[in-house]
């Protein structure tokens, strides 16, 4: 179903343009890997990848292994993580940069080193789907979007977890986890030119109390997370079909940044999934098959990076589209 390259209906009408929409989570990115068994285990393949922060890494795997081989190939590279290959330098060494005032608290050699083995020196051009990161530009507040050039810089920069992870700069501009603004850009892969989302969220489950302000500040911000994406889901709901497909299901003992119950998670994930699809997505891709999207227009964008010219920023085409003129 939904092959890249697949020829047109047979009535004539041009076939959807199925969106994957990734977003993070943190070691709960295992959840996602679960979920897209499930999906491509029924048939359901993406005609384009938007991956925020965790989902940026397994959007850019499945972006270059988009079937059920390369889906489990990632369950393998899920199941070798633990938390010393990903928080590298432990807690000695994070507590002495914390101490020198510096703006992370571990470096970010793991994941590159992550990227590198297992997607080594690729390129967004080279990937069998469209795919499409979210970063936050934090010196002009706005959200990029990269798609061009290699990949391994465009994932730091979704990835890089303010104050955890360092800040990476690609032409002139300087990145963290494209989750501060963004949870889940369903944006993104409607000005792509999807005419059907289907939106995999990992797991948010709130943060404990905590000690301090730390509490109260740590579920403020979740509350934040969780609220956008769904009115976001809300918003573009209303112009595409859209599928939120958001794992719900006791994480058992799981702690955050914790990749001890990876195996399980993806597990429950799958199962969770294909129960899903039979129920409330059911409908949803019935449709792909015999709708046909609404006629082309200019929201297809031409995105940039790593090729001297800047990452487009949403903000300003958002506001070209209402009729406004967005300033600089």
């Amino acid at each position: 179903m939904n092959q890249n390259n697949a020829p047109a209906s047979s009535a004539g009408a041009p076939r959807p343009r199925v969106a994957f929409v990734l977003s993070g989570g943190g070691a709960l990115g295992s959840v996602q890997v679960g979920v897209l068994d499930a999906l491509i285990g029924s048939g359901l393949r993406p005609d384009l990848i938007v991956g925020t922060s965790v989902g940026a890494l397994n959007g850019a795997w499945l972006a270059a292994h988009p079937d059920p081989s390369g889906v489990r190939r990632l369950a393998d590279l899920w199941r070798s993580l633990n938390v010393s290959r990903v928080f590298t330098g432990g807690q000695r060494r994070a507590l002495l940069r914390l101490l020198l005032g510096r703006d992370h608290l571990f470096s970010d050699k793991g994941i590159r080193e992550l990227v590198s083995r297992n997607i080594g020196d690729a390129r967004f051009e080279d990937l069998e789907v469209p795919f499409y990161v979210t970063a936050t530009d934090i010196e002009s507040g706005e959200l990029a979007v990269l798609h061009r050039g290699p990949v391994l810089p465009a994932i730091l920069a979704s990835t890089a977890i303010p104050g955890i992870f360092p800040p990476v700069r690609l032409d002139g501009h300087q990145y963290v986890d494209g989750g501060i603004l963004s949870h889940c850009s369903i944006e993104t892969a409607w000005r792509c030119g999807a005419t059907h989302i289907v939106v995999i969220e990992c797991p948010n489950p709130p943060p404990a109390s905590g000690f301090g302000i730390a509490g109260p500040v740590a579920r403020a911000f979740w509350v934040s997370i969780v609220r956008l994406c769904r009115l976001e889901v809300e918003r573009f709901g209303a112009r595409c079909p859209t599928l939120l497909i958001a794992p719900d299901f006791d994480l058992g003992p799981y702690r955050r940044y914790d990749f001890s119950t990876t195996q399980w998670l993806i597990e429950r994930a799958r199962d969770w999934t294909y129960s899903f699809i039979q129920s409330e997505g059911r409908a949803f891709i019935q449709k792909l098959d015999g709708m046909a999207p609404a006629p082309a227009d200019d929201r297809t964008l031409a995105y940039e990076v790593g090729n001297g010219q800047p990452a487009t920023r949403l903000a300003p085409i958002l506001a070209q589209a209402q009729g406004t003129t967005a300033s600089g």
